[in-house]
């Protein structure tokens, strides 16, 4: 290699997750490369260590998160995991990042893609699962 751009850093980063993967099964955790910079030269990458619940997901931060602070947002712990249907797609709530002050919720596509909602957007979209529930 004689230059780090994104393309090798994310080869680097997935060879490093392949090479992780026997350590994550003898611990029972996950690894995940979050932020990072780099120049041609070097870089610097944030590696993320999360323990794995008993149904095989792991217990993220933005998880964390959303379990204590919930409340704060008019949710309720449970409502993580759950489904919910906004300008006609159907999204799984998966987390929250407590430092986004406009957009904290983190839902998901049934694809994987994730995507941040307003607090008063998610709780209006439960209002409606709900009324539809009856």
């Amino acid at each position: 290699m004689t230059e780090i751009n994104r393309t090798t850093l994310r080869l680097i980063e997935a060879d490093a997750l392949a090479a992780l993967e026997t350590v994550a099964t003898k611990h029972g955790i996950a690894f995940k490369f979050g932020s990072g910079r780099f120049t041609a030269d070097n870089a610097t990458l944030k590696l993320e260590v999360a323990v794995m619940n008993a149904d095989g997901t792991a217990e993220t931060k933005e998880v964390s998160d959303f379990k204590a602070m919930a409340q704060h947002y008019g949710l309720k712990a449970e409502h993580l995991g759950e489904e919910i249907r906004i300008r006609g797609t159907t999204y799984t709530i998966c987390g929250l990042k407590r430092k986004s002050k406009k957009y904290p919720i983190i839902a998901e596509t049934a694809n994987g893609k994730r995507f941040k909602f307003e607090a008063a957007q998610v709780l209006e979209a439960f209002r409606w699962k709900e009324m539809a529930g009856k």
